[in-house]
């Protein structure tokens, strides 16, 4: 069981019969915050030794043995010990002995701490009175308190009979209650009661009591001003900074988001640029003597086969023959899954439905795979992108509240001032904007609407109703009219600072798709090439033909000199050397017919050569703009998921304040007029002015940090949710454990779960400026009275006579009403007030309390303590004075 947020401890006791009578209501008042816990015991209990009792804090009511609930508290400064009885048509007196045992048991548990002791006692006006003993009313070494049986207002005001009959109804519970806490000190933030310390004169006298409350319960008036400060869904506030300067605002609000949007782009373009691509310059390499050789006998030995074309064919093949498989089987076969088109990359299907993000990105991720030659991934690859997303929530708060949180986002100053912007659709767009199609769009493209901040949506389902926006027929001049609205509604959302930065990312995903499709359709016009053209092939034939001659020639003249060697018209000698030299030239001239004559087909493998270069590197600048494509889809699917959050948060930082009426404040019907529980009405007017008084004072610059933190630590329901709480991390990544990211779940989690009383600390301190001083918060206050009517008064009259100036005020002339008193009293005016006290615990949630006391008298002087025909003196037991050490 908590303890008290005080130290002391007030243990109070009476009868089974007489407890209930007095808890009950006590216990009410502790549920509601009006008073701190107590202990308290039955008289019964103590007479067998049990010691058993019961603690109430809270309005719940937990049994505990009294000994170990005091040896619990830690720090005790001081108890309070009172015997509860009352008086009315019958007495139900507290026995002494068993009060005095109990405050030597408290005494005891306690060394050293001093015990306030006495004996409080209720009293209501019969018809006809009991008696009860002096001896029993006034105990020797005890404070006996005498509840006066008044109803009123105020001190001077008139005064109604609290009377036998009202003690067990909600006048005489009320009464009692409210003068037990006054006398224990029970009231919330009250440290010390009525009475305190030793009896004057060491007891055996009374003493007459009455208190006047006046509780204003703020939580009603806190939540409506609350709610109105953190209301800043439609402007912002402009901050107040430390040194009492308000900053400005900004000339052009939605020039400074773009700016700072701008800045944000510049510091991460690392992140949201293409890669770099390989050229495509091609150089060609001389061919050697070695190689001019190896080339001229291949043809001729092809020409000596009768196969002219077969070296111009291997040397075609050679160069291209090896990289047509691989486009064709890549990109360019028919039905391939790697072929890539506008519809596609796009997430477009041949229905016109748009296909999920995360269904683009993993078909992606296969043809990427299928370029390089490699499997389609098992896990998707992650895009984690941390300090982008912070940065981007960072700029978006320092736009919005003035502090500056990146040396390379710095805020604007405008005539030495930082300025802010109040506009929060300057900073996030309104994501409830959606753009409709209309019926007779949707056959082209299956959208419903769109999304304000989806501009690659946007582009995308305007680049497919691009495609039909031709001719003057009335589909087209339709598609034409949509196309113009779309436009004129996105581009109202692209000028702000989400906006632009969701625009540069669509932008970029465009840019790159058209990229794709470029090196798309190089490709395709490469795959159409192959083959030895119409007059390379004639050349062929021509020099094969020309060789042959010449082979033949040199064959005559070769056999012509042999015959000459066989007849001995020339020496063998001559013979050999005279062929070989014909040989020799005819080799020569044919080599240098073969040079002129391939000169066009050796510029063609040149071509086939280069193409083949092109071919290579436009297939890693497709992979490359692939995997581009790939990041940017995963940026700006992130991009819409932290948009999302963003709004929800710029829209609500602190979230909702849910209403909260002030429960005391239907307190009221059957009191006794003493007390008022009202409940504080801020008027408009008022309040107006105070919200943005408050405004300045509790959102300083900066002040969205601490909401921001909250926003992110208060975790709604989803499935995620157990991770996020262990590693808070996982939200700036693209981690994902089922089929969505867990930034996925999150936004869509945290975009419709509502948020209520998260501002617990801006709540403390407007709760201590309403509590501290209602009167200047507002001059109304809603309560109800005895006889359960309706009153909004001012505060001033609300509280009247129950103020420090009415308890500073001289106690003469001031009395309690005589009708407890005997005609005859010993005592001079035994009625007379000769104390009063004034507690104002407000600041605390208390009430303030005026108390008045008579002077100790005796007890006879009370009617009920005098028997008209008897005149013995009373034989008073003592039971001495508290124990002191």
């Amino acid at each position: 069981m908590a303890m008290s947020p005080s130290s002391d401890i007030v243990v109070l006791a009476a009868s089974r019969e007489e407890l209930p009578t007095w808890l009950g209501t006590l216990q009410d008042w502790s549920a509601l915050g009006l008073v701190r816990d107590f202990v308290a015991i039955a008289l019964e209990d103590i007479e067998s030794s049990e010691w058993r009792c019961v603690l109430v804090s809270g309005g719940a009511a937990s049994p505990v043995v009294l000994q170990q609930e005091i040896a619990s508290r830690q720090g005790v400064l001081s108890a309070a010990v009172f015997s509860l009885g009352s008086i009315g048509d019958r007495t139900s007196l507290p026995p002494m002995s068993s009060s005095a045992r109990l405050r030597e048991e408290v005494h005891h548990a306690l060394p050293g701490v001093p015990v306030t002791w006495g004996q409080l006692l209720s009293v209501g006006i019969a018809e006809v009175w009991p008696f009860a003993e002096p001896s029993e009313v006034a105990w020797i070494g005890a404070h006996n308190i005498l509840l006066a049986p008044e109803s009123s207002q105020s001190p001077r005001g008139g005064v109604a009979a609290i009377r036998a009959r009202d003690l067990r109804r909600p006048a005489g519970l009320t009464h009692a209650a409210a003068g037990a806490a006054t006398v224990a000190g029970l009231w919330t933030g009250q440290r010390t009661g009525a009475v305190r310390g030793e009896p004057v004169a060491g007891g055996g006298q009374v003493t007459l009591l009455r208190s006047y409350t006046r509780h204003v319960a703020a939580g009603g008036a806190v939540s409506r001003l609350l709610g109105g400060v953190i209301d800043v869904g439609d402007r912002y506030p402009v901050p107040i900074d430390p040194d009492g300067r308000q900053l400005q605002r900004a000339s052009d609000e939605v020039g400074e988001a773009m700016r700072l949007a701008g800045s944000l782009l510049e510091i991460h373009a690392p992140v949201l640029r293409s890669s770099p691509r390989a050229a495509v310059e091609f150089r060609a390499q001389a061919v050697s003597f070695r190689e001019l050789l190896r080339r001229f006998f291949s043809f001729m030995g092809g020409v000596l086969r009768g196969a002219p074309l077969a070296f111009a064919q291997a040397l075609e093949t050679q160069s291209v023959g090896r990289l047509a498989p691989v486009v064709q089987r890549m990109v360019l076969g028919t039905g391939s899954g790697h072929q890539v088109t506008i519809r596609n990359i796009s997430g477009v299907a041949d229905d016109g439905r748009l296909v999920p993000s995360l269904t683009v990105e993993a078909d992606l991720d296969e043809r990427i795979a299928g370029l390089s030659g490699g499997t389609h991934p098992t896990t998707p690859p992650r895009h984690d992108h941390p300090e982008l997303w912070r940065d981007f929530v960072h700029g978006a708060m320092s736009l919005l509240d003035g502090h500056e949180r990146h040396d390379r986002m710095s805020v604007a100053v405008e005539s030495g001032v930082s300025v802010v912007v109040t506009n929060p659709r300057a900073v996030v767009p309104d994501l409830e904007s959606e753009f409709v199609l209309p019926p007779a769009v949707r056959r082209l493209v299956a959208v419903n609407s769109l999304r304000s901040d989806d501009f690659e949506r946007i582009s995308t389902v305007d680049q497919v109703l691009a495609e039909h926006d031709q001719g003057e027929s009335a589909d087209a001049v339709e598609v034409g009219n949509v196309r113009r609205r779309m436009a004129e509604w996105s581009d109202s959302t692209r000028r702000s600072y989400s906006g632009r930065v969701g625009a540069h990312i669509a932008t970029t995903i465009a840019d790159l798709r058209a990229e794709a499709l470029h090196h798309q359709r190089r490709l395709a016009e490469h795959s159409e090439q192959g083959g030895l053209p119409e007059d390379v092939r004639r050349q062929q034939a021509t020099l094969g033909a020309i060789t042959w001659v010449m082979v033949l020639v040199a064959g005559l003249v070769t056999g012509g000199l042999i015959l000459a060697g066989r007849g001995d018209l020339l020496t063998w000698d001559r013979v050999a050397v005279r062929a070989g030299l014909f040989w020799a030239v005819t080799i020569a001239v044919l080599l240098v017919v073969f040079i002129r004559r391939q000169r066009a087909l050796f510029q063609l493998i040149h071509r086939r050569d280069a193409a083949r270069h092109e071919v290579e590197s436009t297939l890693h600048n497709l992979s490359a703009t692939l995997a581009d494509l790939r990041r940017m889809l995963a940026v700006n699917r992130q991009y819409l998921d932290w948009n999302k959050a963003l709004a929800a948060f710029v829209s609500a930082p602190w979230g909702d304040v849910a209403e909260v009426a002030g429960r005391t404040a239907e307190l009221g019907p059957g009191f006794p007029h003493n007390h008022r529980f009202g409940q504080v009405l801020p008027e408009s007017s008022s309040a107006t002015e105070l919200i943005r008084e408050l405004q300045g004072r509790l959102l300083p610059p900066g002040w969205l940090s601490e909401a921001w933190e909250q926003f992110i630590g208060d975790l709604p329901e989803f499935p995620d949710r157990h991770l996020v709480k262990s590693d808070p991390g996982l939200l700036f990544s693209d981690a994902r454990m089922g089929e969505k990211p867990v930034l996925t779940l999150w936004s869509e989690a945290v975009s419709r779960a509502p948020r209520q009383d998260v501002a617990t600390a801006l709540r403390t301190r407007l709760e201590e400026l309403v509590e501290r001083a209602p009167g200047e918060v507002s001059r109304k206050v809603s309560w109800l009275d005895g006889d359960g009517q309706r009153h909004e008064t001012a505060y001033e009259e609300f509280a009247a006579g129950v103020t420090a100036e009415q308890a500073d005020n001289s106690t003469a002339h001031r009395e309690f009403s005589r009708r407890i008193f005997v005609a005859a009293p010993d005592t001079v005016d035994p009625w007379a007030v000769g104390d009063t006290q004034f507690h104002d615990l407000t600041a605390s949630g208390g009430p303030q309390v005026l108390i008045e006391l008579t002077q100790p008298i005796a007890a006879r002087d009370l009617v009920f303590c005098r028997r008209s025909d008897a005149s013995a003196p009373s034989s008073a037991r003592s039971y001495g004075a508290a124990p002191q050490v």
